[in-house]
C-alpha cells in the first residue's frame, strides 16, 4: 500500500489588516505499508509488517518571501521574510502569525513488526515485537523575522532552532505475548474470551536542554539562551529526580557558599539540598558558566 498527499491552505487564523499576513500551510505526507503472511501448516502463522511515513510540513506567511525592507523597515534579518510583528497598545498587530515560518520535517518513521501464532485444540498464544525508528527536524522560527519582538535564542541564526523535539524518542522496541485462555460455556460468556497479556518496551532517552532566560550570553539581549554542557556526559543520568535548580551569586566560593541554594524535583516533591550537595552543584555551574564566558571572549 502507498498513499501520498499534497494540500496547500490559505488561512485566516485572526483577523489580519492585510491580505498578505494570512497564513499558508503545505502539507506533504507518504505512507508506504506491506504486509506479509506465512502460515507453514494449521498450527503456526507468521505475520510481518514494514511500514515507512515521511511528513513534510510547512507554515509560512503570503509575504515570507518578501524581505521586511520590502516595507521600509530594515531589522537586519534576511534569512527570514515577511513583515515583523508590531504590537502598539490600544492597535490592532501588523504582521502575520508569531510563529511562522514554522518548518516540520522532514519527519520519517520506520516500523517494522513481526508476530507468530501458535494454535493447539483450545490453546493459543500470541508473541512478537515491535520496532520504530523516529527522526524528527523541527525547526520554529516566528519571532526571528525582525527586532522588534523576538523569541528564538539567537535571531540572527535561526538555523540554530534545528534540533531534535523535547518528546523525540528515535528508537523503540515493543515485546509482547498474549495467551489466550480456553473458554468454557457459562452464562453471559464470563468465562470465555480471556487472556493474558505482557508487554515490554525498550527505548532510547528523550533529549533535554537548559534555556537560560535570565543571561545575555549571546548578546541579543532575548534572554533565551541554550546552554552547552560540558564535563563527562556519564554524569548526567537518567532518574526520576530533575538535574538541581541553583540561585544566587556564583562570582566566588564565598559568595556560593553565602547566597546559593538549590532545590530538586522528586517523587516526593521540591526538596532542598544539603550545604554539601548545594556547594557541589553550585561550583558546577560556576565552572560552567567561566568556561562559556572565556570561549565568547577568544
Amino acid at each position: 500500500m502507498y498513499f501520498q498527499s499534497e494540500g496547500l491552505i490559505t488561512a485566516e487564523d485572526v483577523v489580519y489588516l492585510r491580505q498578505q499576513w494570512r497564513s499558508v500551510q503545505d502539507n506533504r505526507p507518504r505512507v508506504l505499508g506491506i504486509n506479509w503472511t506465512y502460515t507453514p501448516n494449521s498450527r503456526w502463522a507468521n505475520v510481518a509488517r514494514v511500514g515507512y511515513v515521511l511528513m513534510n510540513r510547512e507554515s509560512d506567511q503570503i509575504d515570507s518571501n518578501l524581505p521586511a525592507t520590502t516595507y521600509g523597515i530594515n531589522t537586519g534579518v534576511t534569512t527570514v521574510g515577511s513583515l515583523p510583528i508590531i504590537r502598539v497598545k490600544g492597535f490592532n498587530q501588523l504582521g502575520g502569525s508569531p510563529g511562522w515560518p514554522y518548518r516540520f520535517g522532514p519527519d520519517s518513521v520506520h516500523q517494522l513488526v513481526d508476530y507468530v501464532s501458535y494454535l493447539r485444540g483450545n490453546h493459543a498464544i500470541k508473541f512478537g515485537g515491535d520496532f520504530r525508528h523516529n527522526y524528527a527536524d523541527p525547526s520554529q522560527r516566528g519571532s526571528a523575522k525582525g527586532s522588534i519582538n523576538f523569541l528564538p535564542q539567537d535571531s540572527t541564526h535561526p538555523g540554530l532552532e534545528y534540533a531534535s523535539s523535547d518528546f523525540d524518542i528515535t528508537h523503540r522496541f515493543t515485546f509482547s505475548v498474549t495467551y489466550a485462555i480456553p473458554g468454557k460455556k457459562a452464562p453471559a460468556q464470563l468465562l470465555q474470551g480471556w487472556e493474558l497479556n505482557s508487554i515490554v518496551t525498550v527505548q532510547t532517552g528523550q533529549p533535554w536542554y537548559g534555556n537560560d532566560q535570565g543571561d545575555n550570553i549571546s548578546g541579543t539581549s532575548e534572554f533565551a539562551d541554550r546552554w552547552d554542557f560540558v564535563g563527562n556526559p556519564h554524569d548526567f543520568k537518567s532518574g526520576n529526580s530533575s538535574i538541581p535548580y541553583c540561585a544566587g551569586d556564583f562570582t566566588s566560593q564565598t559568595t556560593i557558599a553565602n547566597t546559593v541554594s538549590c532545590t530538586q524535583l522528586t517523587p516526593a516533591g521540591t526538596v532542598r539540598l544539603s550545604s554539601a550537595q548545594t556547594k557541589a552543584a553550585a561550583t558546577t555551574c560556576a565552572n560552567a558558566a567561566a568556561a562559556t564566558f572565556s570561549s565568547l571572549q577568544i
